[in-house]
Order: structure tokens, then C-alpha cells, then sequence
């Protein structure tokens, strides 16, 4: 995938999950990314918040995110997603709650049960991660309704979201909508057409920073 910056292409710098394209290099590559970006949000939809990571950080973010503001939740069972049995009706069940919140203007946010499940060995385990990060594209990829926005919350997560939830290939640096926090416009193609996608990393701010994100992209 390829990510350009605002004012231009420069060197490609290349990093597990994408190649960024910047203007300068070093140190200043991540300052020169202005702050607070003007967006120009569509008002059709409520905006969707995807969080795939199960960190203690994060989970005091998506406490705080429901509890301080009126965003509608939608919690998405691990263990269901773990089972054969399950995990079609699972999915099907976050699509159908998502989508009737994206419809009626609310923001939503789906979020992966807290609990962490392992299993035996390394290879288990990350084919347990690989399991959810392919439902919450499911998820995704089942919604009609097109976002206002989309914030995804983890480093695969943002990253599968993009290229395989909506396969997204290019997208512009628009800036950082608090620090750490880039926002990005999705090319002018297909269902994600011009979308705005914040990459929320995971052990980036405060237990308050995603519920900020999520009120600035509210106005």
C-alpha cells in the first residue's frame, strides 16, 4: 500500500504493513505531519470505531469512550468468533447492530470481548489473532452503510481493516488529529470512496484520547 503526504511525494520509507511516501526524511518526517487537519466529514451516517486490540491501555479507552459519551456499543464475543459453530452468527449479529446504529446517525463502536484467550504455543496463538482480525473484516465488509468515518484501534487491526476490510492501496496524509494519531483520505474508488481512516496505534495517549477523537470528529 501506498501513503502520500499532503504536500507530495518524497522518499518511500518502508515499514511492516505499508510504504509511506514523505516529503523529507528522519526525525522530522513525523513532526512535519501537520496537526488538527480541516475534514470535510460527510453527515449522512454516524461514524464507525473498530478496536481489535485487547492491551490495558486500550481497554480503558473503550471504557471511557462508553461511558462518556453516547456512542452506541457493540461487543463482539472472542470465543464466539473461536468457534465454528458460532462465528458466522456472531458476525452477522455485529452487522445487523452496527448497521442500525450507522443508519439512525449514531456513532458506533465495535469492540472485541476484553478477555484474552491463548493457546498452546506460538503458532496457535497468532492463528487465534489472525481468526479475529479476519472477523472484524468481515464485519466490516458486510456494512452498506458507508461511515462517516472509520478509527481502527491496533496496529493489525488498522492495518487489515484498510487493505483487506475495505482494500484500500492508496491513501493521503491528511495530519494528526491529536498526537500520534494520523488521519488518513482514502483514494476515489469504490465503496470507501474518499473515506477519512484514523489510525489509532495501540499504546499511543490516555485513557481519555480515544473518547477525544472520537468527540472532534463528531462536530
Amino acid at each position: 500500500m501506498w501513503v502520500t503526504g499532503e504536500r507530495g511525494a518524497g522518499t518511500a520509507l518502508s515499514l511492516p504493513y505499508c510504504r509511506f511516501i514523505c516529503p523529507i526524511t528522519g526525525r522530522h518526517c513525523t513532526t512535519a505531519i501537520p496537526h488538527h487537519p480541516e475534514l470535510n466529514l460527510p453527515t449522512h451516517s454516524g461514524g464507525l470505531t473498530i478496536v481489535g486490540s485487547f492491551v490495558p491501555i486500550t481497554s480503558r479507552q473503550v471504557h471511557e469512550l462508553i461511558e462518556h459519551t453516547d456512542i452506541t456499543a457493540v461487543k463482539v464475543d472472542v470465543a464466539a468468533l473461536l468457534s465454528e459453530q458460532h462465528q458466522e452468527n456472531e458476525i452477522a449479529r455485529a452487522v445487523q447492530l452496527t448497521e442500525q446504529g450507522l443508519r439512525r446517525g449514531e456513532d458506533v463502536v465495535v469492540f472485541t470481548s476484553r478477555e484474552l484467550i491463548t493457546g498452546k504455543g506460538t503458532t496457535n496463538h497468532l492463528s487465534i489473532g489472525k481468526r479475529i482480525s479476519a472477523s472484524l473484516c468481515s464485519i466490516l465488509q458486510n456494512i452498506t452503510t458507508l461511515p462517516r468515518y472509520i478509527i481502527a484501534k491496533g496496529g493489525i487491526t488498522s492495518n487489515d481493516l484498510l487493505t483487506k476490510g475495505l482494500g484500500i492501496k492508496r491513501a493521503i496524509i491528511l495530519g494528526q488529529i491529536i498526537l500520534g494519531v494520523p488521519v488518513w483520505q482514502c483514494a476515489p474508488q469504490g465503496y470507501a470512496n474518499n473515506l477519512t481512516y484514523v489510525v489509532f496505534p495501540v499504546n499511543v495517549g490516555h485513557s481519555q484520547s480515544l473518547t477525544k477523537v472520537v468527540t472532534i470528529l463528531k462536530r
